[in-house]
């Protein structure tokens, strides 16, 4: 990062700062522009900025954290589209701990780009968005598509409130991000893109895929699932719906009712990767991790309260309930986990994998 932007950043952090722990109400997004640019002064032009602000509401009538992820993700977008041409693109997100606890989730996803450091790059996959409850897809407002960012600023400002602050860069069609001088302004020295083996267009090569997915058995390490019991055999049910505090503020989402079962994975297999479903021999999902470890064992394996309710995660719950069924049928159910040599390479193999398989729990939506 230039010198340059770097006391930009600070004086804007700092300003920020001052005003929330001196118990200032909490900023509008106009509020958060205006800020960035005193801070910037007349130093860098050509700036494209647009703030989000996140904070609860003192009516209480406040739009569920999923619906508030969707709008970042779909600010992100709008910053990356062409039409900005040679600007700078910068989002500035400003919020509070109800947000952060919800961002800085690994079940929903975005925990990566929420903890961005200075410089660091990340790639946010349109499957990721499209695969979202549809409550955050209906906040999007944007065609879906992948969205490559550089970390910019993370602080921590106290009296419960957050502030981040990220580069987008920009993607024009089929020709990737652009590799142009003006992307590298805010980020200097450029970080090379995320993905290795990168195609001449920016892109992934597109994933070989065999013709019978048992073929990729041979490079997976397999586990099988086996749910806890009671002592008569049977399969424990858990109902976490009654532990969750705001049980009568929000209603349970599509998969949120009923009951669960709870099962673990290996903890030390914490790698990223896709992961196939196999009951009784029958490929049933695939899906990708950033962490194989924490995908199930903090998310299918065991649901958590707030995952039943709206804004949770729908889809720990359903492949939950899918596997419940499965043990309580008396069927076989095994994990087979592929490590992707590089991290960034599961979303390009997930959707290639689901696109020639077609796999049964993956079309329930």
């Amino acid at each position: 990062m230039s010198e340059q932007l770097h006391r930009v950043l600070e004086a804007f952090a700092e300003d920020v700062g001052t005003r929330v722990r001196g118990g200032a109400a909490p900023y509008t997004p106009a509020q958060l522009e205006d800020a960035f640019r005193m801070a910037a002064d007349s130093e860098m032009d050509g700036i494209v900025t647009i703030a989000r602000v996140r904070h609860r509401a003192p009516s209480g009538k406040n739009q569920p954290t999923t619906m508030h992820a969707g709008d970042l993700a779909g600010v992100l977008l709008k910053l990356s589209d062409e039409r900005h041409g040679d600007r700078l693109r910068v989002c500035l997100f400003f919020t509070d701990d109800e947000m952060a606890g919800y961002l800085d989730n690994p079940d929903n996803g975005l925990n990566r780009l929420f903890d961005l450091r200075e410089g660091q790059p990340y790639l946010l996959p349109e499957r990721f968005i499209a695969d979202r409850p549809a409550s955050f897809r209906s906040q999007v407002r944007h065609r879906f598509a992948d969205v490559r960012v550089v970390g910019l600023l993370k602080k921590d400002l106290g009296a419960g409130y957050h502030l981040r602050v990220w580069e987008v860069l920009p993607v024009k069609g089929d020709a990737g991000p652009d590799e142009s001088d003006h992307a590298s302004r805010l980020s200097a020295p450029r970080q090379e893109s995320p993905t290795r083996n990168a195609a001449p267009n920016g892109h992934s090569p597109k994933p070989d895929v065999p013709q019978d997915w048992h073929e990729l058995l041979s490079a997976a390490q397999r586990m099988a699932i086996e749910p806890e019991r009671n002592a008569d055999g049977s399969v424990r049910h858990f109902q976490p719906q009654q532990d969750y505090e705001k049980r009568d503020e929000i209603d349970l989402n599509a998969y949120g009712k009923g009951s669960f079962c709870r099962f673990r994975v290996p903890a030390e297999i914490n790698h990223a990767g896709v992961y196939l479903i196999v009951t009784n021999e029958r490929l049933a999902y695939i899906g990708e991790c950033q962490d194989f470890a924490q995908r199930f064992n903090a998310g299918y394996g065991q649901i958590s309260p707030k995952n039943c309710y709206k804004g949770g995660q729908e889809t720990n719950c359903r492949i939950n309930q899918l596997i419940l069924k499965c043990a309580e049928s008396g069927w076989s159910i095994d994990i087979h986990f592929i490590e992707t040599a590089d991290p960034a390479d599961r979303f390009a193999l997930e959707s290639a994998y689901i696109a020639a398989f077609s796999p049964a729990w993956n079309r329930t939506r």
